[in-house]
């Protein structure tokens, strides 16, 4: 009998391996690691499925060991994606600020990003994320929260993450062959320096890099 519980599950597809991770969330909102599961991979090359059939049976068996040890029913996971159409790049939007005493509003924080989301991609990608990186206001950079400060013209920096929407619907198509919904794809890379990094390290800039079996 399955215990009943706020759980969260990470599926990654990779390579060499099939990993699934089940997350349960406190009352006071932390996420505690209550169950893992593993599975060889051998239906995918490069962090790209190229055997549907095989990959499907690799995936179930690391969701049943998931499933086992965390005493729970998987029905949806949070899906990580790679591969080398995976692109990121800076995109800037600006907004003029209106309000006769020139001070910055949360629409205004809300427009400019907007603005900033506003991109030309190719017809065949998607965005996966659109992260904001910092403010500029009049020139001045680095700001972290413009809100209240005064100025005329405000910008905004976001990192972007996009990739071909085709081959990033090949893993969903797989997971949801098992019965499973994908509640979001979060792209691998972010999601190791989200959860390896702490908010100093981002700030100063550090580096993971993962070596993974295909690269």
């Amino acid at each position: 009998m399955f215990r009943s519980s706020h759980t969260i599950v990470g599926l990654e597809i990779g390579t060499s391996k099939i990993c699934a991770i089940v997350g349960e969330v406190s009352a006071e909102g932390a996420l505690n690691v209550i169950g893992i599961g593993q599975a060889r991979s051998r239906g995918v090359r490069k962090g790209e499925i190229t055997d549907p059939q095989q990959a499907e049976e690799d995936i179930r068996h690391a969701i049943a060991e998931a499933e086992q040890t965390a005493d729970v029913e998987i029905r949806s996971v949070y899906l990580g994606v790679t591969g080398g159409h995976i692109r990121g790049f800076i995109n800037r939007g600006f907004h003029p600020v209106v309000a006769e005493d020139r001070e910055v509003t949360t629409e205004d924080v809300e427009s400019v990003v907007k603005n900033a989301k506003a991109i030309n991609l190719p017809a065949e990608n998607t965005v996966i994320h659109s992260i904001r990186q910092h403010f500029v206001l009049d020139g001045q950079d680095g700001i972290a929260n413009p809100i209240h400060m005064v100025g005329a013209r405000l910008e905004v920096d976001l990192h972007v993450i996009h990739g071909n929407f085709n081959r990033l619907q090949n893993p969903i198509r797989v997971v949801k062959g098992l019965q499973l919904e994908v509640e979001s794809i979060v792209f691998n890379g972010l999601g190791s320096a989200l959860s390896l990094l702490t908010s100093e390290q981002k700030e100063l800039g550090a580096l993971v890099i993962d070596i993974g079996a295909g690269t």
